[in-house]
């Protein structure tokens, strides 16, 4: 499914990392994949995380687009 592939790029990057609220809009000309993804506290590449994620979804199809929201997890 859509929502592995995205689990598993994201764990390719950081095993600490995990996604939920998981969905998809399918658009004119694109795919908006929309979810969270739960990034342990003190991950030192947060600001390209997003860009990085989008990349990846590019490669799996061009239509995908990323609609990422970052939750920072304390423990």
């Amino acid at each position: 499914s859509i929502k592995l592939k995205v689990q598993q790029i994201v764990k390719s990057m950081d095993e600490g990392m995990n996604i939920h609220d998981f969905r998809m809009v399918d658009g004119a000309n694109n795919i908006n994949l929309i979810f969270d993804i739960e990034v342990p506290a003190g991950y030192k590449e947060l600001d390209t995380l997003k860009q990085r994620v989008d990349d990846e979804l590019k490669k799996v199809d061009s239509r995908f687009n990323g609609v990422i929201n970052i939750d920072i997890i304390y423990i």
